[in-house]
């Protein structure tokens, strides 16, 4: 990376630290932009407690924390938050806002995911693997094969009509009703009268819908995401802070939301999924699926990543205070830079955390490993560029207007 004058010197060197390995570490910037515009909206509508989702919420609470240490250590209006850490996926949220089978239509699942078969479906909605064995064995279709309208095929038909499934289907949404609820108890929240407010990398907020769901929208909720693509009557509710399609009251949307999907595999967790949660004493804990390779993949690809994101965090952070300056503008510029001097490590990082991705709601897996990683890598390049020629007069103008 050929190191030149970007914004100023001090700026600078947190950008170039760290050299060629990895540029994607200026994810710090944005990330940035986005705990203080977190900050912001809890401390102006008096939010008292905030649930960080798992699993990309894990590192969006450590750089929240870190946010809110440094505002104190500066002695500037200390906010009295509680930040906790909650166990959740889609499929342990949707288990739990389950309908009894005859009216329940699945719409949260099949709004976006059709091509589906009766295995990957009754995965999504918290079937073990043993359940689902139990009931393919008693079914005349193959539970393997794909429909590209699964809702409306025969097999989705006869799966419904199966009493195995609909035992356990039966099953499993009562006991994990009763823990769900248990386990948002545990955290001691008084949701009925304050509501819930969530934290999460987001884009649509199944998971928030079938929150609200399983309290048949009786609960008050917000949630707070990295991206959001939720229709315009869903953006009082849920609010894009780096991206937003309806939202625009903050600045930088067109460079922000560029590539907004790496946040996906740069905030990967140290731990697997929230398969469903068990009934412990008076209260419940989540249930992690451990046979995932979530922690290796971690280790060996995530945490140095995310090591150098939270130091240049820090960097930034302490000097954004010290200056007393609104640094949006430079935030918005370091990302566009960011893009453009893309290293072969971050082409090469971002495929092998594709590869090692597990979508488990809907499709399972991640398809883009069927493609070739040069195939990939080219695309990725060309997409670059044109997004760069896009915002070259944009960004120009930001760096007149920020000297």
């Amino acid at each position: 990376m050929n190191k030149k004058t970007i914004i100023n010197k001090e700026w600078d060197n947190i950008f170039y630290k760290y050299g060629e390995k990895y540029v994607f570490s200026n994810h710090a910037f944005p990330l940035y932009l986005f705990t203080e515009r977190l900050y912001k909206e809890l401390k102006t509508n008096g939010v008292k407690d905030v649930l960080f989702m798992s699993r990309e919420g894990q590192f969006l609470k450590k750089l929240f924390d870190c946010y809110c240490k440094i505002q104190n250590e500066f002695g500037l209006d200390p906010m009295n938050i509680k930040t906790h850490y909650f166990f959740g996926s889609r499929n342990s949220t949707m288990a739990a806002s389950l309908a009894p089978l005859e009216n329940e239509s699945f719409e949260l699942l099949f709004r976006f995911f059709t091509f589906l078969n009766s295995e990957s479906f009754m995965h999504s909605i918290g079937f073990s693997k043993d359940q689902i064995s139990e009931v393919g064995k008693s079914l005349k279709s193959n539970i393997k094969l794909y429909h590209f309208n699964y809702h409306k095929s025969k097999c989705f038909k006869e799966l419904k009509q199966n009493e195995a499934f609909k035992r356990i289907y039966d099953e499993n949404r009562k006991n994990q009703k009763e823990a769900f609820l248990r386990y948002i108890n545990s955290f001691g929240l008084d949701y009925k009268q304050d509501g819930l407010v969530f934290v999460d990398i987001g884009y649509h907020g199944t998971m928030q819908d079938l929150i609200n769901k399983f309290f048949d929208s009786k609960v008050n909720m917000k949630g707070y995401f990295v991206k959001n693509r939720s229709p315009k009557e869903e953006c009082e509710y849920k609010i894009g802070l780096l991206s937003d399609k309806t939202n625009t009251r903050f600045p930088g949307e067109q460079i922000n939301s560029y590539d907004a999907y790496n946040y996906e595999q740069l905030l990967r967790a140290d731990h697997g999924r929230c398969l469903d949660y068990k009934i412990v004493g008076e209260y419940a804990e989540p249930i992690i699926d451990i046979e995932l390779d979530d922690i290796e993949v971690f280790e060996k690809y995530v945490k140095e990543m995310q090591s150098q994101i939270f130091d240049k965090f820090e960097l930034i952070t302490k000097k954004a205070i010290q200056e007393k300056t609104d640094i949006t503008n430079l935030c918005i510029i370091y990302y566009y830079e960011t893009i453009k001097n893309k290293s072969m490590y971050d082409y090469n990082w971002i495929i092998d955390m594709q590869d090692t991705s597990h979508d488990d709601f809907g499709i399972v897996g991640y398809f883009g490993r069927f493609f070739p990683k040069g195939l990939r890598k080219a695309v990725f390049k060309a997409k670059d560029h044109i997004f760069l020629l896009k915002n070259k007069k944009y960004i120009k103008k930001l760096k007149t207007t920020n000297s």
